[in-house]
C-alpha cells in the first residue's frame, strides 16, 4: 500500500491538500475516487472514518482531527498514479515521490 498523509489545514492551490491530491490522482487514473463502495465510522478503528473505493481508501481522524487525513492506494496501478500525482503537486509519499 502507498499512503499520502495530510494535515487538515494543509492546502494546495487554495484547496484542502488531500482533496487536491484526490483530484490529481483522478486526473492520472480516472475514476479512482468516483463513488465510494462503503463509508464507515469507527473504521479502521474508533475515532476514524473510512471511505472505501475499488482501489483506494480515504481515512479521516474524526475524533482527533490533528491526526489528519490518509489517502491510501490499495493496488499497484493506483500506487503508480499516487506517485505521479505526488510528483505533480510536490507531495511527499514515504518511499515514493516528493
Amino acid at each position: 500500500m502507498t499512503t499520502a498523509r495530510f494535515h487538515p489545514d494543509e492546502t494546495i492551490h487554495g484547496k484542502p491538500a488531500w482533496l487536491a491530491f484526490v483530484h490529481q490522482v483522478n486526473a492520472e487514473r480516472p475514476n479512482t475516487f468516483a463513488a465510494p463502495n462503503d463509508v464507515r465510522d469507527n473504521a479502521p478503528r474508533y475515532g476514524y472514518s473510512l471511505e472505501e473505493y475499488d482501489t483506494a481508501q480515504i481515512i479521516r481522524a474524526v475524533a482527533n482531527p490533528d491526526n489528519g487525513i490518509r489517502v491510501v492506494a490499495t493496488t499497484d496501478d493506483t500506487a503508480a498514479a499516487f506517485r505521479r500525482a505526488a510528483a505533480t503537486l510536490g507531495v511527499h509519499i514515504p518511499g515514493g515521490a516528493s
